[in-house]
């Protein structure tokens, strides 16, 4: 019995527990850690979404470009009279495969001294929502 009495005394003389300031800094320590972390990870998931919505923009753009290139010149709505601008919306079955996605394409009248030439500074413009995208620029010649 005075064994057992004295182990047990020794046991609780080498097992020393953490007490609750240890425990509460440590928690404190742990949770600035995790918060830390998850607040990196969400930054990182916004700038991925930005980037996705940078390319996708600039992908539907080149799209649209080459499609108002390949319509023929003189014909609605890409046809536009010497003196007004025109504005028109892209073919819907483009934009499909962009559904958050919005989209114009922009004719410029031709100026006087290229008329003979036939060139047209085409504009594309693409929105996500309320917020620009990319703008692409080119230019189409009568073939």
């Amino acid at each position: 019995m005075r064994r057992i009495k004295s182990w047990l005394k020794s046991i609780n003389r080498e097992q020393r527990g953490f007490s609750l300031l240890e425990v509460i800094v440590a928690m404190l320590i742990l949770s600035i850690i995790v918060a830390g972390t998850f607040n990196a990870l969400s930054a990182m998931t916004r700038s991925t979404l930005d980037v996705n919505t940078v390319q996708s923009g600039g992908n539907l753009a080149a799209s649209l470009m080459e499609h108002a290139k390949r319509v023929d010149y003189a014909s609605p709505p890409y046809y536009n009279p010497p003196d007004s601008p025109t504005t028109y919306s892209p073919d819907p079955t483009l934009l499909a495969h962009f559904p958050d996605f919005s989209a114009e394409i922009g004719v410029e009248p031709v100026p006087q001294a290229l008329r003979d030439n036939l060139i047209q500074k085409i504009t594309v413009t693409v929105w996500c929502g309320d917020q620009l995208v990319t703008t692409l620029e080119g230019y189409k010649t009568k073939r």
